[in-house]
């Protein structure tokens, strides 16, 4: 199941069919954006295999020209596609869909040199491959998805410093130029926070590989990634 009350947070046990819910919306995506839509990949806490996470689908669609993209705002609502024009990040154009104030689905379209774009993919696998980082990371969800039940931004904001920590071990520069990059959801922002120091374990730099990541399946112009397997066959645990 996926839905989710807007504004609220609810984070769930990991569940495997989060993988054939985002296949098969890629594919529609595919089919309604044809080869403007270069690449889709499955982002946030859903596409990391054992993780727990509020149960929306996070999608990125990357396009050559994100300005020239907004001819593709009526394409993606034909299909449910709510359009967020005051969506708090600048290199993105974010929609949600879902029957109003139950989102199932969130879509942001972004270029792939974007700030956005590549610090979801860098948080997502290093959550992928560093199983100490990943069980700190999912400790700290439930511990305050319990505290902010109804409080989504201060339940991002809370998070903050343990994101901020793995992306600068990765090697991420201009951490504080745009934190709501840091964020998939698009939730206006409430005054900084002081939030709780969080412990960031010590890691290497990530090395994607294969294995773990998997692989990219090519279907006409767009690149489709789930992470866990080739879209069109069936997932298995990493």
């Amino acid at each position: 199941m996926i839905g989710l009350k807007r504004g609220t947070v609810d984070v769930v046990p990991y569940a495997w069919d989060w993988v054939p819910a985002f296949q098969s919306e890629a594919l529609l995506l595919q089919k309604t954006l044809g080869p403007t839509a270069l690449a889709i990949e499955h982002i946030g806490s859903t596409a990391i295999s054992g993780m727990p996470a509020k149960p929306i689908i996070d999608f990125m669609v990357a396009v050559a020209n994100l300005s020239q993209s907004r001819q593709l705002i009526p394409l993606l609502e034909d299909v449910g596609y709510n359009y967020r024009p005051h969506d708090c990040v600048q290199d993105r154009h974010f929609f949600a869909k879902g029957k109003h104030g139950e989102r199932t689905h969130h879509l942001s379209l972004a270029e792939t040199d974007s700030t956005f774009w590549q610090r979801q993919v860098a948080f997502r696998d290093h959550m992928r491959t560093d199983q100490q980082a990943a069980t700190l990371y999912a400790e700290l969800k439930m511990e305050l998805a319990s505290k902010y039940s109804n409080d989504r931004n201060a339940y991002i904001d809370a998070k903050e410093p343990f994101v901020l920590g793995i992306l600068r071990q990765l090697g991420s520069t201009n951490l504080h130029r745009d934190r709501n990059s840091l964020h998939g959801t698009s939730v206006p922002r409430a005054p900084t926070r002081t939030v709780p120091k969080v412990a960031v374990p010590s890691s290497p730099r990530l090395r994607r590989t294969s294995r773990l990541v998997g692989q990219d399946q090519v279907q006409g112009k767009t690149r489709l990634n789930d992470g866990h397997g080739l879209l069109g066959m069936r997932s298995k645990p990493v």
